[in-house]
């Protein structure tokens, strides 16, 4: 099955908020216990990281407490909403993926594009 595609846009300088609910192909929650997570955003497919979840910056949270439900929230603050180069950068890629801690085993979960819309007021 491929991942489902899910096109949205980040507003340069206010919080970033994507929450993903993760059902099978029958529509079932799907329990997420015992899965990593991961999360990159790049101008193309194999350009250089713009946002990542992986310890690098700026980073993409993500909040895995309800993942037992399936739930997962990946969030950005403004301030690397901000980091985003706004005179180069109007669209951008981005992929979720789960691993299994146990086997290894990856699914790509969500992947789309971003619009990333120029900050026009600043503090």
């Amino acid at each position: 099955m491929s991942a489902p595609v899910y096109n949205t846009t980040i507003e340069r300088g206010s919080t970033f908020q994507l929450t993903v609910t993760y059902k099978d192909a029958s529509s079932t929650i799907v329990n997420l216990t015992g899965w990593t997570f991961r999360m990159q955003v790049r101008q193309a497919p194999t350009s250089d990281v713009i946002l990542t979840s992986e310890g690098g910056s700026p980073t993409i949270a993500i909040d895995e407490t309800n993942k037992a439900t399936g739930v997962l929230v990946f969030s950005v603050t403004p301030a690397n909403t901000t980091a985003i180069s706004p005179s180069t950068l109007t669209t951008a890629y981005y992929d979720i993926e789960i691993q299994k801690t146990s086997t290894g085993e990856v699914r790509r979960i969500l992947q789309g594009k971003l619009s990333i819309s120029p900050e026009i007021t600043h503090a």
